[in-house]
């Protein structure tokens, strides 16, 4: 579980009992035994309306189309196009941006055999055109999970942070 919001004073795990930090014998700060970092989107999202030539390009998709039956960026594919008649106020509004989301860990120590693992929570804007959105600039690292053991079977828990902004944003949007 994350300790945060009302769950931000417990010592123990709700779920399973478990300590949330290491024993410390009365020495120093107190150390969890599992932490993440979690950096938020909406700031970032605003400030690529701030500039002109960029906030120009986050309409790229509204406003560029492809031939026929050929993919050349994700707007092109069946699942957008599902999105778009399902939501079709959304896709009313030409500045409402669509996100990827990925994820993947890896060992940073390489392959020395020691246990460890750093699990990044990356999203990309589809909004721009195929040879921006594809930049590291336009890659928001969000979420980073570092520890001794894989989280993979628990990456919902890390990622809830992200899943109630994404979705204040949806509900509420942001003034920019």
């Amino acid at each position: 579980m994350l300790f945060w919001k009302e769950d931000k004073d417990l010592v123990v795990c709700r779920f399973c009992g478990k300590d949330r930090y290491h024993q410390n014998h009365g020495k120093g700060k107190k150390r969890p035994k599992q932490r993440m970092f979690y950096m938020p989107i909406t700031e970032r999202l605003k400030r690529l309306y701030q500039l002109e030539e960029t906030a120009a390009q986050m309409r790229w998709h509204a406003e560029h189309e492809s031939p026929e039956g050929e993919m050349h960026h994700p707007f092109d594919g069946a699942a957008w196009k599902h999105f778009n008649k399902v939501y079709p106020d959304f896709t009313e509004e030409s500045r409402n941006i669509y996100l990827g989301l990925a994820t993947d860990g890896f060992n940073p120590v390489g392959m020395s055999g020691e246990a460890h693992s750093v699990w990044p929570v990356i999203v990309t804007l589809y909004n721009l055109p195929p040879g921006m959105c594809m930049k590291r600039e336009y890659f928001f690292l969000l979420v980073l999970v570092p520890g001794p053991k894989h989280s993979k079977n628990s990456i919902d828990i890390y990622l809830q942070p992200l899943i109630e902004e994404l979705q204040s944003l949806w509900s509420h949007g942001a003034e920019t």
